[in-house]
């Protein structure tokens, strides 16, 4: 009972930090498109492509440091999860160095890596600067994140995340609105927010974990070896997933044209809202997964984990769907002056693929906690390089920007639905000696579902008329309610059912 009401506060928690976050970046982003520009604003989305970057170099050992450090503290051997800490910690100063290096030269030279209008090259390069600088604070800090995840408080990294999120905002809109306005307001905005992370992180280390202190004495390099082989894999699939995800903005910028980058940067929004959405739901089940691998309680595993995907489906489909019926409208009334119809279109074949994709999040969390993510990552850069390779051809073969654009999202639709209903369920089963088909069932009733259900309003479009955003926000309600009560029906068993009934009676008769 404990770990289904810890389970409700942190979901609660990042829910409410994601919606904090999305009601800020909501009037944010067209409040900065209108003073500094598309062409401006795409420059914002490519910072921190090119942070991620450089950034390849610290997965191989951050990426399991989590994963290691909890395992050996439920099991006991705190000693060990020290050790794993104060070793990523200085392992991680050290990668800081490099990352500082490689920025000074990039940020030099800058006008000559990418397209950068004359007028905002100074804008720009310091942009670049503030943002490598706040991804080198993360680095020597993110360490102090696996205290919250241990002891699965991640309500307490939603609280944090909230007040970051208003101070990000508070410093980007308080010298647009005093002085003249420049790109790098977005850079110490973020730098600000970072800071307090860090701050706030080492906090809550002494306060959840006071056992786990930095003491150079337990620095060994044999963990520092073993995390970086165990996690070089990931590098891998994140090298590949950079390929076909992560350089769009660089290729538009290179290929197309600075002024269609910065569209399909406001094109990437939604979908990049969505998918953060959805991974703070997922994450927030990590932990407790993590705990049970660790515990050998397999069977409650398995239950954990269909759980997880009836929650994803819910709370994945509803806002994925009511975008891809009301999306235009949505553009149309956000930014009103950009070509919404476009927009719009590049932003709904991401959607449907995240339709499919988004509820079976929660999987690829077995491939962390078992440590067996070798094959994941070989298959991963294969549909990766695929993707990019199609990528390249379309923006090659063809010659209008529209269709350039789109060849970008058809082909990460494709290679994201192929890798979502084949290998994922299946090798995800057999990490977990579980049957093949496991998770078959829940996924494609959940698929069924949603289909079934934006094909259904989809019909009724014609019935939505929205003039405003109170007539938007009024449909959108209208589609997420029905939805969910459709979605709760179908999905829950009996107890859950039963479950809400007895709490929804409660509370009324309260």
């Amino acid at each position: 009972m404990e770990d289904k009401k810890r389970l409700g506060i942190n979901l609660i928690a990042q829910l409410f930090a994601f919606a904090v976050g999305f009601v800020i970046n909501f009037f944010l982003a067209p409040f900065v498109i209108n003073r500094l520009g598309t062409e401006a604003y795409g420059f914002i989305g490519l910072a921190n492509n090119f942070v991620s970057y450089t950034t390849l170099i610290t997965i191989a050992l951050n990426s399991m440091a989590a994963r290691f450090i909890t395992v050996s503290f439920h099991k006991g051997d705190i000693e060990l999860a020290n050790k794993y800490f104060v070793s990523v910690y200085y392992s991680n100063l050290f990668l800081a160095l490099i990352i500082a290096l490689f920025a000074v030269f990039t940020v030099v030279f800058l006008n000559y890596i990418i397209h950068i209008p004359q007028h905002l090259v100074w804008d720009v390069k310091l942009l670049f600067g503030l943002t490598f600088l706040n991804s080198i604070i993360a680095l020597t800090s993110n360490i102090y994140l696996v205290a919250t995840f241990i002891k699965n408080r991640l309500d307490l990294t939603s609280i944090r995340n909230i007040i970051s999120n208003l101070l990000k905002v508070l410093c980007v809109i308080t010298p647009f609105l005093l002085f003249a306005p420049h790109l790098w307001y977005y850079g110490i905005s973020a730098l600000a927010a970072t800071v307090f992370v860090a701050i706030t992180n080492r906090i809550l280390t002494k306060k959840l974990l006071p056992d786990l202190k930095i003491n150079k004495s337990l620095y060994n390099f044999k963990l520092v070896k073993e995390l970086i082989f165990s996690g070089a894999w990931n590098l891998l699939s994140k090298l590949g997933e950079i390929l076909s995800t992560g350089l769009d903005l660089l290729l538009a910028n290179l290929f197309i044209s600075s002024m269609a980058m910065g569209q399909f940067s406001i094109s990437k929004t939604v979908p990049l809202f969505i998918i953060s959405f959805c991974g703070s739901v997922a994450s927030v089940f990590a932990p407790k997964l993590t705990e049970l691998y660790a515990k050998g309680k397999s069977e409650v595993l398995r239950d954990e984990l269909l759980n997880n995907i009836k929650i994803m489906s819910v709370f994945s489909v509803l806002p994925l769907l009511t975008f891809l019926i009301l999306g235009e409208d949505f553009f149309r009334l956000w930014v009103p002056e950009q070509d919404c119809h476009v927009l719009y279109v590049i932003s709904s074949i991401t959607v449907c693929g995240l339709l499919i994709s988004m509820p079976q999040e929660s999987l690829w969390n077995i491939f962390t906690i078992t440590n067996k993510v070798k094959n994941v990552s070989i298959v991963l850069i294969g549909f990766h390089i695929l993707i990019f390779s199609a990528i390249i051809f379309g923006v090659s073969y063809f010659n209008d920007e529209y269709s350039q654009l789109i060849s970008f999202v058809v082909a990460r639709f494709i290679g994201g639905t192929i890798m979502s209903l084949t290998f994922l369920p299946v090798y995800g089963a057999k990490c977990l000696n579980f049957k093949w088909n496991t998770f078959y069932p829940m996924i494609f009733k959940n698929l069924f579902l949603s289909v079934s259900v934006t094909v259904c309003f989809i019909i009724l479009k014609k019935y939505f008329i929205i003039h405003n955003w109170i007539s938007f926000i009024v449909s959108a309600t209208v589609i997420c309610f029905v939805t969910a009560v459709l979605m709760g029906f179908f999905i829950l068993n009996k107890n859950q059912k039963a479950n809400i009934f007895y709490r929804a009676k409660y509370f009324f008769e309260k």
